[in-house]
Protein backbone atom coordinates (compact mmCIF):
# COMPACT_ATOMS: atom_id res chain seq x y z
CA UNK A 1 0.00 0.00 0.00
CA UNK A 2 1.38 3.60 -1.04
CA UNK A 3 1.10 5.23 2.55
CA UNK A 4 2.56 8.36 0.63
CA UNK A 5 -0.22 9.00 -1.33
CA UNK A 6 -3.38 8.38 1.59
CA UNK A 7 -1.07 11.16 4.03
CA UNK A 8 -2.45 13.28 1.38
CA UNK A 9 -5.83 12.04 0.91
CA UNK A 10 -7.03 11.74 4.24
CA UNK A 11 -6.43 14.88 5.69
CA UNK A 12 -8.87 16.22 2.19
CA UNK A 13 -11.13 13.62 3.09
CA UNK A 14 -11.08 14.62 6.71
CA UNK A 15 -11.95 18.10 5.87
CA UNK A 16 -14.54 17.49 3.52
CA UNK A 17 -16.14 15.19 5.57
CA UNK A 18 -16.59 17.91 8.26
CA UNK A 19 -17.66 20.18 6.18
CA UNK A 20 -20.47 18.20 4.95
CA UNK A 21 -21.24 16.95 8.46
CA UNK A 22 -21.62 20.36 9.56
CA UNK A 23 -23.39 21.47 6.81
CA UNK A 24 -26.36 18.75 6.53
CA UNK A 25 -26.67 18.07 10.18
CA UNK A 26 -26.15 21.69 10.47
CA UNK A 27 -23.88 20.67 14.21
CA UNK A 28 -21.44 22.61 13.88
CA UNK A 29 -20.34 22.31 17.07
CA UNK A 30 -18.99 18.25 16.66
CA UNK A 31 -17.78 18.34 13.42
CA UNK A 32 -14.15 18.95 14.17
CA UNK A 33 -14.14 15.57 15.27
CA UNK A 34 -13.58 14.45 11.66
CA UNK A 35 -10.36 16.52 11.42
CA UNK A 36 -9.28 15.15 14.77
CA UNK A 37 -9.90 11.66 13.18
CA UNK A 38 -7.98 12.28 10.10
CA UNK A 39 -5.16 13.59 11.81
CA UNK A 40 -5.00 10.28 13.62
CA UNK A 41 -5.19 7.84 10.31
CA UNK A 42 -2.67 9.85 9.00
CA UNK A 43 -0.20 9.82 12.09
CA UNK A 44 -1.09 6.33 11.86
CA UNK A 45 -0.39 6.28 8.09
CA UNK A 46 2.89 7.89 8.34
CA UNK A 47 4.11 5.50 11.05
CA UNK A 48 3.26 2.50 8.80
CA UNK A 49 5.30 4.29 6.18
CA UNK A 50 8.03 5.22 8.13
CA UNK A 51 7.95 0.92 9.13
CA UNK A 52 8.14 0.07 5.89
CA UNK A 53 11.28 2.22 4.75
CA UNK A 54 13.21 0.48 7.79
CA UNK A 55 12.61 -2.73 6.67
Amino acid sequence: MDYKKLTTIIPILSVCVMLVWGLIANDWSKCWIAVVIGGILTAICRAMAGNDKKE
